[in-house]
């Protein structure tokens, strides 16, 4: 019974955080997710918003997924794609996804203060999208 209910549990949890994830794009190899996550470090000060993206590998092979992220800013100019371009490796079958402690600037994209005015994302968009086979 104990094994029953640790096994339960741990399906709904990965069910919850599943369905967090929102499908950005999906192709014939590839799946790009994308969630909103409020990202706080009290350690740090830091409290942010990210919008952090999973790449998921529907193929047998290895494969790069090259793109170029564009997104507009309330106090910027907009952050144009092709001078912001970024590649995530996958080996087979692969998923590989942020979270709030992922370096990895191919994996989110900043938001927004949550602790102190400033401007803030308006609209981002992943342009350009490739995805070619590694050998």
């Amino acid at each position: 019974m104990k094994y029953l209910a640790l096994f339960w549990l741990c399906c709904t949890t990965m069910a919850t955080n599943a369905a967090d994830w929102k499908v950005y794009h999906t192709g014939k190899s590839v799946v790009i997710y994308y969630k909103y996550q409020d990202c706080h470090s009290d350690a740090k000060g830091i409290h942010q918003q990210k919008i952090l993206f999973a790449f998921e590998n529907l193929t047998d092979k290895k494969i790069a997924i090259n793109f170029g992220k564009e997104m507009t800013y309330t106090n910027s100019p907009k952050i144009v794609a092709d001078k912001n371009l970024f590649s995530v490796v996958l080996n087979p079958k692969q998923r590989t996804q942020a979270d709030c402690e992922t370096k990895d600037r191919s994996l989110y994209i900043f938001a927004k203060q949550l602790n102190v005015p400033s401007g803030e994302l308006k609209k981002f968009d992943l342009k350009n999208i490739t995805v070619k086979t590694i050998q």
